[in-house]
């Protein structure tokens, strides 16, 4: 029995180590390029493929129906597949790890003051953010939440200390309808979080910072990515209720 049971985990484990990525759009969903280079749209689901043509950072692309089984495909450290669509009334396949179901925001080397910035201009009329503040002993704390029509929710916390002491600022971040913490790693990257290597890409496994051009601490569990350094702490995680990021500055 003993022995099953040490079976069965080690199956497990392994079902879940080699797990494909999830297929999360369907036919008919408008996705973007992230990828800031552009992206290759090929006649065949293979690296190899006839270029049909390159398509854009934010470029946009519907979701086409195809009969055949999606074709796995991993580059720069990101599982995917290769996706069935059209652009511009061309048609072919395209990796989708480097796409997203968001407008894209433009690419920029200064990261914004804060992450919602970015979520505020998907929006024509987004709504105004509730807030609120609670205080202790030497601080006090401003809460603004905003929530989204598309189910994107944001808390921005504030904690102004009666000292020197800079802010502690604490961003986070909701994402109900997506399944990759890729898609959260890309946005930041193309809205200048990484700026500093603009080579920077997924991290596959926990690094020192000694390992990497960003000095960042990184720490990779399943369905758990951290990324800190000095005055900055970036978690993303992902459960089957959707994707949040934390972002801390002091």
């Amino acid at each position: 029995m003993k022995l099953l049971s040490m079976l069965f985990l080690f199956i497990s484990a392994q079902a879940l180590l080699y797990a494909e990525a999830p297929v999360w759009y369907k036919p008919g969903d408008k996705l973007y390029v992230l990828a800031p280079s552009g992206l290759n749209l090929r006649e065949k689901a293979d690296i190899n493929g006839k270029l049909v043509v390159k398509v854009p950072y934010a470029g946009e692309l519907t979701v086409l129906k195809d009969t055949a089984k999606p074709v796995v495909f991993k580059f720069d450290n990101i599982d995917g597949h290769w996706v069935y669509a059209d652009y511009h009334g061309k048609k072919g396949y395209i990796f989708d790890g480097y796409l997203t179901g968001l407008k894209p925001p433009k690419l920029t080397e200064e990261k914004p003051e804060f992450f919602v910035h970015y979520l505020t201009t998907l929006f024509d009329d987004p709504a105004d953010p509730e807030i609120s503040e609670e205080g202790g002993e030497g601080q006090m704390t401003s809460i603004s939440t905003y929530k989204f029509d598309n189910g994107i929710t944001a808390e921005i916390s504030i904690t102004d200390y009666w000292t020197e002491d800079p802010d502690y600022i604490r961003e986070v971040y909701f994402f109900p309808k997506m399944q990759r913490a890729e898609e959260v790693f890309l946005l930041l990257k193309a809205l200048g979080y990484f700026s500093k290597d603009p080579k920077f890409i997924f991290p596959e496994k926990s690094m020192t910072p000694e390992q990497n051009k960003l000095g960042l601490t990184i720490t990779k569990y399943s369905g758990e990515l951290i990324m800190s350094t000095d005055g900055l702490y970036i978690y993303i995680s992902i459960n089957e209720t959707g994707v949040t990021l934390d972002i801390r500055n002091q």
